[in-house]
């Protein structure tokens, strides 16, 4: 059995192949529990796709354990809703507060 992928060890811009080799496209962004990965064929934005489902980290390149034609497809409303830039994000912006209860909005 092989040790979990810490999203740490994922980068921004990294490679994505699925388990065939297959590119799925490059790392847009890290988050806790997936990774949104802008696709390399233009057929959807962004896949977003499970941190479990990745196998291995080789080289910069991250190879996943399942065929891209498994994944997520995100909305294009995604990376607005959550108030994300598009390209490169790894975190909310600085102006939202993270309470227990979620990200909220600052009081004007």
């Amino acid at each position: 059995m092989t040790a979990p992928i810490d999203p740490a060890d994922l980068s921004v811009g990294a490679p994505v192949f699925d388990d065939a080799g297959d590119s799925v496209g490059r790392i847009r962004a890290v988050y806790p529990h997936y990774i949104a990965v802008e696709a390399a064929d233009g057929s959807v934005e962004a896949y977003r796709v499970p941190i479990g489902a990745v196998a291995a980290i080789v080289d910069g390149a991250v190879a996943l354990r399942i065929d891209k034609t498994a994944l997520d497809p995100m909305t294009s409303d995604h990376d607005t809703v959550l108030g994300l830039p598009r390209h490169g994000a790894t975190a909310p912006p600085a102006d939202l507060e993270t309470t227990a209860e979620g990200t909220v909005e600052p009081e004007e």
